[in-house]
Order: structure tokens, then C-alpha cells, then sequence
């Protein structure tokens, strides 16, 4: 999905799906703000003949991306390739005014992409998250499940922060299990986790079951990033540990009972 200037551009395909891309012009200004909200590949495409029309008109454009393609892929690692240096080059290569990335899941990002800034709305959702949950800031919890998100969190407000840290099977690698390796689980209290991304929500599944065991009463989640991927697991069944879940809709829209979406300010980080 594409945005310019506020207002959606039609993703549409000739037959053959070649994309289709009706001519911009009337929502051009001086100075413009393109939206990555990347659906597939398609989009990247899509993003190639828009911005060289905007080239054409000689306008200036700032790049907005909702969410990093493929910064998952962010080294070699045996037969897969590198594929976010690529991603990476290809926006380089058109020669975006500004660019600016939220929260992306790889450093590699900022490394890769000339120029970009990021930005950590999570941090700026958390006062809505927690009136929204009734948290008590003197009993219930904030929680990181890794490493990951210690790094990426280090600023958050320091309330009842606790740490996770994995477990993995020594012979497969696969995450066995979790444990707290920092700050305290009141019985009967809420807690948070705060992370970038979910995926099937397997991390937070363990997450969850850990701090029911250690006493949590309520959990939620908040991740600024949450993939259709997560109705192929278990995160939303009635059953789960986490009670509810708060995203962004950087990567999917469809509605959920357990999902509140938080709005994003573009305007507030471009």
C-alpha cells in the first residue's frame, strides 16, 4: 500500500498483474510524504514508478515506512541471501529527500539505509496502553522478553521493569523456555510486554505462561509491528495468556476481539 499526501493510492493490476499506476499529479505539492505500508513485493514496484514520476515533476519527497521489508534478512547466514542490503540499495538508489523508519527489526536498517531516521512510537503508546489496561504503576509490571528488546527499550519509564531472557534447546536451538532475570512479579498484578514485532506469537505465548506461573493476574502486549502470521498460532485463542494485544496497523488491518489497533501520528515523526 502506497499513501501520498494523505491519500491512498489505488493498488491496481493490468491482467497479466503488471501493476497498474494512475498518474499522481493532482495530489502533488512542493514538498511531498510517501508511505510505505508494505503488503508484498508488489509494493516496492509500485514505490519505483511513483517516486521517478515525482523525479519527473522535480518535487521534493520524504519516504515514511511503515515497516521495513525483509529486515529480518539482515546477513548471510547459509543459503539465504542477504536480502535487506538489496532492499536497502533499491530505496537508496531513488533518492528519497528524508527517510524515515519505524522501529525497524534489525539495526542493519540505519546502517544500510542513507540517511534514515527511526522512530519508537511504542514509547510514545505506552501512556494510552496503560490508562486503557488500568495499570498501577506501583504493582504492575512492564516486561521485555529479550535481549532484543532490553536494547531496543532502554529509555522506557522505569516502573516495575522486568527482563526475560530465552532458553533454547542445546542440540536444536529452538526456545525451550523462559525465564525472569530481572525485577519482580507481584502476585495478582498486570503486566505488559513490550516488543517490536510479532510473527505466530510463540515467544509470547512463553512469556505469558512464565508470568502466570510467577503470579501475573492480566497480560497484555504491545508490539508496533503484528503479522497476519499470528492467526496461524495461538496468541488469540480464548486460552492463551495474553488477554489482549495492542499494534499499529503497519502490517495488517483485520479485526480481532483480542487486537486494539493505535493510531499512528505521521505527521508527529516526519
Amino acid at each position: 500500500m502506497l499513501v501520498l499526501n494523505g491519500t491512498l493510492l489505488e493498488d491496481l493490476y493490468f491482467p497479466n498483474n503488471e501493476a497498474f499506476i494512475p498518474d499522481p499529479t493532482k495530489l502533488v505539492r512542493t514538498c511531498n510524504r510517501l508511505e510505505l505500508k508494505y503488503r508484498s513485493d508488489n509494493d516496492l514496484v509500485r514505490l519505483m514508478f511513483v517516486k521517478r514520476r515525482l523525479d519527473e515533476l522535480g518535487v521534493l519527497c520524504n519516504l515514511f515506512i511503515w515497516y521495513m521489508p525483509y529486515c529480518r534478512m539482515d546477513r548471510k547466514i547459509d543459503d539465504r541471501l542477504f536480502t535487506l542490503k538489496y532492499v536497502c540499495e533499491f530505496m537508496n538508489n531513488l533518492k528519497f529527500d528524508s527517510i524515515t523508519v519505524v522501529e525497524p527489526h534489525s539495526p542493519a536498517t540505519l546502517e544500510l539505509l542513507t540517511g534514515a531516521k527511526v522512530v519508537y512510537p511504542s514509547q510514545d503508546w505506552l501512556s494510552q496502553v496503560i490508562t486503557d489496561m488500568g495499570f498501577d504503576t506501583d504493582t504492575d509490571s512492564l516486561v521485555l522478553p529479550d535481549k532484543g528488546a532490553l536494547n531496543r527499550y532502554r529509555n522506557l519509564p522505569n516502573y516495575n521493569l522486568c527482563f526475560l531472557s530465552k532458553q533454547r534447546d542445546p542440540i536444536t536451538a529452538k526456545i525451550s523456555g523462559m525465564q525472569l532475570t530481572n525485577g519482580q512479579i507481584i502476585p495478582g498484578s498486570k503486566c505488559l510486554i513490550i516488543d517490536d514485532l510479532c510473527s505466530r506469537g510463540s515467544t509470547f505465548m512463553l512469556a505469558g505462561k512464565l508470568l502466570k506461573e510467577l503470579g501475573a493476574k492480566s497480560i497484555s502486549l504491545l508490539v508496533t509491528h503484528l503479522e497476519r502470521n499470528v492467526f496461524t498460532g495461538q496468541l488469540l485463542d480464548a486460552n492463551s495468556p495474553i488477554d489482549k494485544v495492542y499494534a499499529s496497523q503497519s502490517l495488517m488491518e483485520e479485526p480481532h476481539e483480542k487486537i486494539q489497533y493505535l493510531e499512528m501520528e505521521v505527521d508527529r515523526y516526519v
